[in-house]
């Protein structure tokens, strides 16, 4: 070997070396800097097993499916069912109904839906937003495999052996009892030993413990036992409902508290709330009496819309987006398998509800709710739509033909939207049937909503009525105008309002809207109160099975009689002029309230007195309450200088009203509060102040009602003149005249 292949051999040699020691350098420096700094967290996903761990199970590695996102996995488009982006552009009527993949599509909230570029026809909200979701989904859907329930275990909070398992707060097919649906829940002995049901109660109100005392029945460890809260009576029904905008339960084991659940607002129809060992998840599929197989943190999304729900001038076209398949129903009907399946855009030339629901791998999501006015012509009053088919109200035994059956009682499923200032306010299933007795005879019927667990939500949740502190109702009336329909459209409106805080009266309150009906324009209408027991347990704080009710001051319609026709009885043959006797009468029923009705009445002209209800609450002061009802005859041309009250002492039925009339103590008291009211429910300013806002309220939108129900604006103008002069040729003074005889 030669000195200089030697000496490049060592060159060669120290330079390996020396690389050698570099690298080692390079790579202690790299696991230093990764010690210390550790590198940027990946993109927010959920893996299943982390989804899985959410609901305390763990996966079976085997029954991992695919992503859910297709397009990620193989780089093609994906096929029809996958998600499509809220504000992903509208696919062409020919399209797959799902054919865009997005990454915000996991999670709706990620991307909000596209703005309408129709402009409203009422006042839109400064930045209108969708309606939100009901829950966004989390990731991957699990299979049932991977959501097996872990067995039953005591929560710690847990007072006793006695659990809730399982709710359903809205329910059109589980657990029928004679044929009807109603919210239930499922409890479970959850202990090693018997226990006797009679030592728990369950309520929905934590300071009445006892509201409903579980029957006496023996319950074997691991069994079930389900309650109808049906508001009805009976060994396994509770005489409350549940409410699905949410609301707490509670047992209590001997005046203990045992066991609490918060009902989620977001339940929906025919799905269930359901107990996974300390956990509670939306069943996959609901098990009253049986164990809980599977469930999810999360429900399935509703569908969304690239519209918002609202009023509009013109035809507009609706474009679906949700994951799986979407079904939908146009006629106001509950969407299901069986419903239209979207495959593209849907134009909307008329008043039009679109129910819609995401179905994937066989669970049913949230139902979503869109509500198209479409009208050209303006409207100033809260919009209300009705969607129904309308063969349920004008076929052969629809609604409408309960006309001449007053009793008949025919209801139809509808779904029922508000609209105001540009905003839904609310989109709920409910019945629709007829309201009234001579007022539906005439061709602008009034009509009764009522909420049940068969349609929906079994009761409405939402602050309807501004002067009210009230934000739930079983049901409420749309009233036409009634018997005044054809005249000023707001007699009994005026007057309910003059009366409303300034007597003792219970008072229905009054919204006015605009109603469309299947499409259809349909007239100014009135949202009401209705008077029944739950008016009085909202108004009164009590339970509504306590309440009794009389009509027409002779029948009792609601609780026992026996009350009531003894203090009739009383009043028949005691002397109400003996202090004693009067005071007795005074302590049964509120005779300020009694003289504000015949007064206010009688002042008004009216002379249909037939019409009145009294309401009684043992749990509240157990006396007896005049409310203000059917008002449709007062300020009649002609009745200006009529001695009412006089009439009304002589042709009332009110056995009650006309003896105390004979009492020197009672007429006394009846001028009193005369002269209370003259500076104050019936002073002219009230009424002619009351009368005016309901004319400036109507003015925008009478013309086109007078329209559609035959009648005139010009007629309707005179109607209203009518009514103030009523007042302002000296009503008040000629009446008060009238009273002077009663002096004592």
């Amino acid at each position: 070997m030669n000195s200089d292949t030697s000496t490049g051999t060592k060159i060669f040699r120290i330079t390996i070396a020396a690389l050698a020691v570099v690298a080692v350098a390079l790579f202690v420096v790299f696991l230093i800097v990764n010690h210390q700094q550790p590198s940027s967290p990946p993109e927010e996903t959920v893996s299943p097993s982390e989804t899985a761990a959410q609901s305390d199970e763990t996966p079976d590695p085997s029954t991992e499916g695919p992503s859910e996102d297709p397009a990620k996995d193989t780089g093609e488009a994906p096929s029809e069912g996958s998600s499509v982006s809220p504000d992903a552009t509208p696919p062409a009527e020919n399209t797959p109904e799902v054919t865009a993949a997005d990454p915000s599509a996991v999670n709706p909230t990620a991307a909000p839906t596209e703005r309408p570029t129709e402009k409203p026809t009422e006042k839109p909200t400064e930045k209108p937003t969708e309606k939100p979701t009901e829950k966004p989904t989390e990731g991957p859907a699990l299979t049932e495999a991977e959501l097996l329930a872990k067995p039953l275990k005591a929560p710690e909070r847990s007072g006793g052996t006695l659990v809730f398992s399982e709710i359903m707060s809205s329910n059109t097919k589980y657990c029928a009892v004679s044929g009807k649906y109603h919210d239930w829940v499922e409890l479970t002995n959850i202990s090693s030993s018997p226990i006797d049901l009679s030592d728990y109660s369950m309520t929905d109100r934590m300071m009445k413990p006892d509201k409903f005392q579980l029957p006496s029945k023996t319950l074997a460890p691991g069994e079930y036992v389900i309650i109808y809260c049906s508001g009805l009576t009976g060994d396994c029904h509770a005489p409350f409902k549940i409410s699905s905008s949410g609301e707490t339960l509670y047992i209590f084991k001997q005046g203990q508290l045992a066991d609490t659940v918060d009902v989620p607002d977001d339940l929906g129809t025919d799905n269930s709330y359901a107990r996974y060992g300390a956990d509670w998840l939306y069943a996959v599929k609901p098990t009253p009496g049986g164990a809980n197989a599977a469930g999810r943190t999360i429900r399935l999304a509703a569908p969304s819309a690239n519209i918002l729900s609202g009023c509009y001038s013109d035809k507009i076209t609706v474009s679906l987006s949700g994951q799986g398949k979407i079904y939908y129903t146009l006629d106001g009907s509950a969407p299901s398998t069986s419903s239209k399946l979207y495959s593209g855009p849907v134009e909307i030339s008329k008043p039009t509800s679109i129910r819609a629901v995401c179905v994937k791998d066989g669970e049913i999501g949230a139902e979503g709710d869109f509500t198209y006015v479409i009208d050209k012509e303006l409207s100033r009053l809260p919009v209300v739509n009705i969607a129904v088919d309308m063969s349920l109200l004008t076929g052969e035994n629809g609604v409408f033909s309960d006309i001449t059956e007053p009793f008949k009682g025919t209801e139809a499923p509808i779904l029922l939207t508000l609209i105001e200032n540009g905003k839904e306010e609310f989109s709920v299933p409910c019945g629709f049937k007829l309201n009234g007795n001579d007022s539906r005879k005439g061709a602008k019927q009034s009509f009764r909503l009522r909420f049940r667990s068969e349609y929906g939500p079994s009761k409405l949740s939402y602050k309807l009525f501004d002067d009210r502190n009230i934000d739930a109702f079983e049901s409420l009336i749309l009233r036409g105008g009634s018997e005044d329909f054809t005249r000023a459209m707001m007699r009994d409106e005026v007057l309910s309002a003059a009366f409303d805080g300034r007597t003792n009266l219970m008072v229905q309150a009054i919204k006015p809207v605009v109603l469309y009906i299947g499409g259809e324009y349909w007239g100014i209408y009135y949202f009401r109160e209705r008077l029944d027991e739950d008016y009085f347990e909202e108004h009164f704080g009590v339970d509504a099975k306590s309440v009794e009710i009389v009509e027409s001051f002779s029948f009792v319609t609601e609780g026992d009689p026996k009350d009531y026709n003894a203090l009739v009885s009383f009043c028949k043959t005691k002397d109400l002029g003996v202090e004693e006797n009067f005071n007795y009468v005074k302590s049964r029923i509120d005779l300020t309230g009694l003289i504000d009705w015949y007064l206010c009445r009688s002042y008004s002209g009216d002379h249909d007195i037939g019409n009145s209800r009294l309401f009684k609450s043992k749990e509240g002061d157990n006396i007896w309450h005049v409310s203000c009802f059917d008002l449709d005859w007062p300020f009649l041309e002609g009745r200006t200088n009529e001695d009412t009250f006089t009439w009304y002492v002589n042709n009332t039925s009110d056995v009650i009203f006309k003896n105390l009339m004979k009492s020197k103590l009672f007429r006394t008291m009846l001028l009193d509060r005369f002269e209370e009211l003259k500076k104050g429910a019936l002073s002219d300013a009230n009424i002619l102040a009351q009368i005016e806002k309901f004319e400036n309220l109507l003015s925008s939108d009478i013309e086109r009602d007078r329209i559609r129900w035959n009648s005139s604006l010009k007629s309707w103008k005179a109607q209203v003149a009518s009514m103030k002069k009523f007042v302002t040729d000296g009503r008040l003074e000629i009446f008060s005249n009238y009273l002077k005889k009663y002096a004592v």
